[in-house]
């Protein structure tokens, strides 16, 4: 998945332990290579070249393998591409979430590629300074997460944040849905309600959908359009 206004992509790679963790260790060496984070212009926040790993599983009997995979991960590109990482999920002893890990840093705060210097947290791999040109990353465990963003026919910051803080659980108040982590960003001109569907099974996206169109509605602005990034459990059940 590409986006040019986020100048963000996302790729969704499935298969054995080791071959995902090969596969993942090589795109990231080939990125670095390719980018250089200081460049960086696009509208969503980000902490380097390969901002983010989600070693995915689909059942809790195996969440132990997926985060021996993403420390593997970690580990290799601390050592291969000098990437410092922070660790989230079951890659860690408390389970700290990647949320909880994102404010550790300035990735809630600005999409200035010169801030990710100023990370104050210990770093779980690779090197204990941040490389300007590289960046941080966050690698962690977690079961099967649905990246699903509502886009908003409104280029107003206020009206956006309101509705996305109306659907999210943390601090979302008495109408905020379980399981949803939400941030409105601006993309193309619009806003869009970006969430993370941690459970999909307790929260679907029609439930998410429907809580932000009532919202939007109340505010007086319309739903664009909906979409969802990498694949559905469905999706990979049919793979």
């Amino acid at each position: 998945f590409k986006d040019e206004a986020y100048e963000r992509s996302s790729y969704c790679i499935g298969g054995a332990p080791e071959a995902v963790a090969e596969s993942v260790v090589a795109l990231t060496r080939d990125a670095l290579a390719r980018v250089d984070f200081r460049d960086f212009r696009g509208s969503h926040p980000t902490l380097g070249v390969m901002d983010h790993v989600a070693v995915n599983s689909l059942d809790a009997a195996t969440i132990g393998v997926a985060a021996d995979a993403a420390r593997t991960i970690a580990r290799r590109l601390g050592d291969e591409a000098r990437l410092p990482t922070l660790f989230y999920g079951a890659a860690r002893p408390d389970g700290r979430t990647l949320a909880a890990t994102r404010r550790l840093t300035p990735y809630f705060e600005t999409t200035d590629p010169a801030a990710v210097v100023r990370i104050a947290a210990p770093f779980d791999a690779g090197p204990a300074t941040v490389d300007p040109a590289v960046g941080v990353a966050t690698i962690g465990a977690v079961a099967h997460v649905l990246n699903f963003n509502v886009v908003l026919a409104t280029g107003d910051a206020a009206v956006a944040k309101r509705i996305s803080s109306a659907v999210r659980t943390r601090g979302g108040g008495p109408d905020a849905l379980p399981h949803v982590e939400a941030l409105a960003l601006a993309h193309d001109g619009q806003y869009e309600v970006a969430c993370n569907l941690t459970d999909v099974e307790v929260t679907p996206p029609a439930a998410v959908l429907e809580r932000i169109s009532r919202a939007a509605a109340a505010a007086g602005v319309a739903v664009d359009r909906s979409y969802h990034i990498g694949l559905t459990r469905a999706e990979i059940a049919a793979k």
